[in-house]
């Protein structure tokens, strides 16, 4: 929260109704001057400030909704792996699998990333890990 004063008056505010309040005034203050061009430029300003203001809110609003995507896919991606590597702790895991994503991209063929994800662990274990991590990390491999 933003605090802001206008006319004496203070104001608490998210930034993004700050940036728009501020606009306002600027508007405000021009208007009834007399001067065409102050009109105008007090005008553009609050145009301008309004437009990134609502610019800021979108892109903060993408940015959560992508963060919160990202966890869904997590949670179900260790929902369908954590069972199968007993010991293992969720950052673990969750590092096993941008292994298998590193040694697709290096150019790793499924046999490959199959034996070295199978070192220690079930069979079942490795499929699982591959699958899901192609799935949740690196799509691109699929």
């Amino acid at each position: 929260m933003n605090t802001i004063a206008i006319w004496g008056h203070i104001i608490k505010v998210n930034r993004t109704s700050a940036a728009a309040m501020i606009a306002t005034v600027a508007l405000l203050s021009a208007c009834g001057t007399g001067n065409a061009a102050s009109e105008q430029s007090a005008t553009s300003a609050a145009s301008a400030t309004a437009s990134a203001a609502a610019a800021s809110a979108t892109a903060a609003a993408s940015a959560t909704a992508a963060a919160s995507a990202t966890a869904a896919a997590e949670a179900s991606f260790l929902s369908a792996t954590t069972s199968l590597f007993p010991g293992a702790d969720d950052a673990t895991v969750i590092s096993l699998a941008h292994s298998v994503c590193d040694a697709f991209s290096r150019g790793g063929t499924y046999a490959e990333v199959y034996k070295i994800s199978a070192d220690g662990y079930s069979a079942e274990a490795a499929d699982a890990l591959i699958t899901s991590s192609v799935a949740t990390y690196c799509p691109e491999h699929a």
